[in-house]
């Protein structure tokens, strides 16, 4: 049997597969996802998934860091580090940002396997090291280690949220003053890496 016909930008199946995925993570345990589940939930055929994807893996690898693409986002987890309430509570009430969000949090909870937990820290440190202009690889080992245990608690908090309190949002973090520790470290290490 031939691929399936599509023109180019044509990403309805492929945004009804992406969306299954979420769907079903939400539900499940990422290892209980099947091709099966996720054709059947999106509404087409195995063909149309292999044409947009290798495997659910692969699937899972892409979702995850398209969530991360759109620039308006990654300024988004930045905005978040230091945020006032005003902005924390107009952050709460956009739908892509709350949407991609939920996504990042259902990553991060006990339904997500390591790697893709992992590939999510990876994205999130890449974003801070950019915004703040850090050379993570020549930061000293315990300016590292900061950096891993402040991720280490805004991970800790989005699986919270996943598998504890889906309603918490922004506005409780910049609340608790997370955001402002996790800022003022970042800004610190950013200093100290820019004077030597």
């Amino acid at each position: 049997m031939g691929r399936p016909k599509y023109q180019d930008g044509d990403t309805k199946a492929r945004a009804r597969i992406e969306g299954a995925f979420w769907a079903l993570l939400a539900e499940d345990s990422y290892d209980k996802i099947t091709v099966s589940t996720i054709v059947k939930r999106a509404k087409v055929n195995r063909n149309t998934f292999y044409y947009h994807f290798e495997d659910i893996r692969d699937l899972a690898l892409q979702a995850v860091s398209e969530t991360f693409l759109d620039p308006r986002f990654a300024t988004v987890v930045m905005s978040q580090l230091g945020m006032n309430n005003e902005v924390a509570q107009i952050l709460d009430d956009v739908p892509d940002i709350a949407e991609r969000l939920g996504k990042i949090t259902l990553i991060a909870g006990s339904h997500s396997p390591t790697e893709l937990k992992n590939i999510l820290k990876e994205q999130i440190r890449s974003i801070w090291c950019a915004v703040f202009q850090i050379d993570y690889d020549a930061l000293e080992e315990r300016d590292r280690l900061a950096i891993e245990y402040v991720l280490g608690g805004i991970l800790s908090l989005l699986a919270y949220k996943a598998d504890v309190n889906p309603a918490m949002s922004f506005s409780d973090v910049s609340a608790a003053g997370i955001d402002r520790q996790a800022a003022t470290l970042l800004r610190q290490m950013s200093a100290q890496q820019h004077r030597a």
